[in-house]
């Protein structure tokens, strides 16, 4: 299994490659017979620009006559594709890069076995002897479907590998949605109706397979359910059905066939049929359920969010927390047959149960619904949980030889699940499972620094609008807002991101910032007379608290010093005797005037903090930067259209094993006679070098092929991972007890720390290193045991500072 695995990481740092700007060639996907074994009428490879006289393009618009299906019998993915190109905006999260690129390095994000993966492919593509394509390929020297069906056939191993397949496999593994199957004999005439248009309101994507075999109508693969009409025909009620033949073999031949005589412009107009011989027609409702046998449905849901967790055995139990009423569906995977058969021979999916637990008022699990796997090895269920603490348990029914369960979530917001080391969810406790949840943190949080603005609280650092509110929640009384971090009444109102569970209150983000008098008066909203004016030093920045971006100190605007209250000229009109004058509004370099990229770079704690606004942000979702500097904005300080396009959200180093747990850096030596391989390289590491590991996992990775973070390596914990330094806090915790003199002092103020260990120590034990002086080459183990937990928040309040930074209780 372990070519499945190393499948399912992303194989190639792409950023890199598309940065250097040279022709590429994947090595790990050769153009050569072993991935086209069995398939003739090939008689080389060519790249894009040969075949298209270098006029290609990734894409420009996606439509569902794109699709030209080539030599491989691979209908049910490029009949998926076309079902979702119908829906504007869905195919374009696959696809990293609009256009073409030097290099010819590709990303594709497909959905794999329940995680999602991005797949690194070149240009180079299959053309017979007159120099066309062999497989298959778009109508406007578009790349995307050839992208799309190299990806799935790298994946798999080869090309061959592809053919023949079922629709949920692979609607599943373009939408990460979970995908049911409905048989039409199964289902009354109008409950079938309804629900196919049910289906189509929603936006979901449809795809019927037939039957019956006619002279127009194949059963190879899926059409495209793309809408349903009832109308009033002579006075007699119709039913039609629009369909779409994705890779257009031939034209429907039946009844409301384009020649039909019944079909007049009126008719056309309200239906809004084009006659194009594009792959659409239409048939009526009656023979549609005659000739097509069952319906795969992908709930699609274009503000869902996706999360999952891959845990190892044929057993498997996680916990998580909802602290809102949340609707989606909860899913397990296992390894798909066609994955799986690369591998095994005669390879079979098994029979996968999940089940869905929650604590009751007594602290009692309770069932609260479970699932069996359907053909393709999938799970779902469909939820509605309110707040409260859940098991989610998944078990394969009979002994096997699968590597791991993936548990997900296709949800409103996301859901943060964590593995419980436990045998089975009836010796789960709540006390164990709710510590466990307990020890996950946001993705983001506020670091409480005075440079903060109220203009920061407009969108939720998901960049989703912000929304005022009195209304209860229905079993919460109280919030906590993000910024000040107090506890307040939820009848006095807040501003609210439902789907991210974020919340400010309005002490934080004032309804309003400023009151306009007239043309040339403004007030904020204390009531002080605001100023028209810029400051004169270029390295400072302002905010605006209406908009949230972030300009130049030179710049002007309205400004209220007493109460820190910026206004940009975007917002609030200059007054009528402003002459306009040239300013360089846009924060485009950096205080040393480098200039900023915008990167998605790794850092030592895989976070980072806003130059401007001193949030914390995961590097993952990209940032402004000035790497030289150690400098960065993030996207709400800087936004940009161009930065959200040209974004890779991709980890430029290999930052967890193949379970998700966070690699150190550390040398601890292995048990006797065992022999280090790193990863990524398959080089041998010696017992006693650093590297990054999972001791966990016996997994390792040499510093060739991640590079060993900035620190001391003279300083360890009792694990032996090297301690970094760092001023970051550690989700909404603010105070830390040092592991060496057991005082509680500021994050802030930095500490040297090991993040996986939870181990730290203050500046008075450890003061930070100078940068000229020469390190010690020496191991000092400072922690040996478990840490000690921090004192309540309550304590905070009646801590007392000295001066050397550590405060005392």
């Amino acid at each position: 299994m372990d070519r499945i695995e190393a499948v399912l990481t992303s194989d190639q740092n792409y950023s890199q490659i598309i940065a250097k700007g040279k022709p590429w060639e994947d090595t790990n996907f050769p153009r050569n017979s072993s991935v086209t074994k069995g398939l003739t009428n090939i008689a080389g490879w060519k790249r894009a620009d040969e075949i298209f006289e270098d006029k290609e393009k990734v894409y420009e618009s996606f439509s569902a006559n794109d699709v030209i299906q080539g030599a491989l019998k691979d209908s049910y993915l490029l009949a998926a594709a076309s079902a979702l190109a119908e829906y504007p905006g869905r195919l374009e999260k696959l696809f990293y890069q609009k256009d073409k690129n030097s290099a010819g390095c590709y990303v594709v994000r497909l959905y794999v076995c329940g995680q999602y993966v991005d797949v690194t492919v070149d240009d180079y593509f299959p053309v017979d002897k007159n120099g066309k394509l062999v497989f298959a390929g778009s109508k406007n020297r578009e790349l995307w479907v050839m992208l799309l069906e190299k990806a799935w056939a790298k994946i798999h191993g080869s090309y061959t590998a592809i053919e023949n397949g079922d629709t949920r496999e692979s609607l599943s593994a373009i939408t990460g949605a979970p995908v049911e199957y409905y048989k039409h004999k199964d289902m009354k005439e109008q409950e079938l109706w309804e629900m196919i248009q049910k289906f189509l309101e929603e936006n979901y994507v449809l795809c019927s397979s037939a039957a019956i075999e006619t002279k127009s109508i194949t059963n190879a693969y899926a059409y495209t359910l793309i809408n349903v009409y009832e109308i009033t025909l002579n006075k007699e009620p119709l039913k039609l059905v629009q369909i779409n033949d994705p890779l257009r073999k031939t034209e429907w031949d039946g009844e409301w066939n384009d020649k039909d005589p019944r079909w007049t412009n009126e008719l056309r107009t309200k239906v809004e049929h084009t006659f194009k011989g594009d792959g659409t027609f239409f048939m009526s409702f009656n023979e549609f359920k005659e000739i097509f046998a069952h319906t795969f449905v992908a709930k699609v849901k274009d503000n869902y969010a996706y999360s999952s967790l891959v845990v190892r055995g044929q057993k498997g139990l996680v916990g998580f927390r909802i602290r809102r009423d949340l609707e989606g569906y909860i899913s397990g995977y296992q390894i798909t047959k066609r994955l799986g058969s690369t591998v095994v021979p005669n390879f079979a999916v098994e029979r996968l149960k999940i089940e869905l637990y929650k604590f009751n008022e007594n602290k009692k699990l309770v069932l609260v619904k479970d699932a069996w796997n359907n053909p393709v090895g999938q799970a779902h269920m469909e939820i509605k949980l309110g707040p409260g603490l859940y098991v989610l348990k998944g078990s394969f029914d009979f002994s096997t030889k699968l590597p791991y369960i993936v548990f997900s979530a296709y949800s409103e917001h996301k859901v943060n699940f964590v593995e419980l080391k436990i045998k089975n969810q009836r010796h789960a406790t709540f006390d164990e499972v709710d510590a466990a949840v307990s020890t996950l943190k946001r993705v983001y949080t506020m670091s409480g620094s005075k440079r903060k603005s109220a203009g920061a609280f407009r969108t939720c650092l998901a960049s989703h609008k912000l929304e005022w509110s009195t209304d209860p929640f229905k079993e919460e009384k109280e919030f906590e807002c993000e910024n000040c971090q107090t506890q307040k009444p939820v009848t006095e109102g807040r501003w609210f991101c439902n789907k991210c569970a974020y919340d400010i209150c309005d002490q934080c983000r004032p309804r309003e910032f400023f009151k306009a008098v007239d043309s040339n008066e403004v007030l904020c909203n204390k009531g002080h007379k605001m100023k028209f004016d810029s400051d004169e030093n270029t390295k400072e920045v302002f905010l605006c608290d209406e908009c949230g971006k972030a300009y130049y100190g030179t710049v002007d605007r309205w400004k209220c010093e007493e109460c820190s209250i910026n206004l940009c000229k975007q917002c609030k009109e200059p007054p009528s005797s402003y002459k306009a004058k040239d300013e360089v509004s846009e924060i485009e370099t950096c205080p040393n005037n480098h200039k900023l990229d915008f990167v998605v770079t790794n850092t030592s704690t895989g976070m980072y903090e806003c130059f401007i606004c001193s949030k914390i942000g995961d590097i993952h979702n990209g940032r402004w930067a000035c790497l030289d500097c150690d400098i960065s904005i993030c996207p709400i300080c800087k936004p940009s259209s161009k930065a959200k396009e040209g974004m890779l959200s991709v980890k430029t180093m290999t930052l967890a094993c193949k379970n998700g747990h966070m690699l150190q850096f550390g040398c601890r030596p292995p048990p006797e006679d065992t022999k280090l391989q790193c990863y990524k390289c398959e080089g041998a590491i010696n017992n006693n070098n650093w590297r990054w590991t999972c001791d966990r996992c016996d997994f390792d990775i040499c510093v060739d092929c991640r590079a060993e973070p900035e620190g001391r390596r003279d300083l360890l914990c009792g694990n032996m991972h090297k301690l970094l330094y760092s001023n970051l806090p550690l989700g909404k915790v603010t105070l830390g007890r040092c592991d060496k003199c057991r005082k509680v002092f500021k994050l802030t103020l930095g500490r040297y720390c090991c993040f996986g260990c939870k181990y730290e120590c203050c500046n008075d034990c450890i003061p930070k290193a100078s940068t000229s002086a020469p390190i010690e080459e020496k191991v000092v183990v400072y922690h040996k045991g478990k840490r000690r937990p921090l004192p309540p928040r309550a304590a905070e309040k009646e801590v007392s500072e000295d001066k050397g930074g550590c405060i005392i209780i």
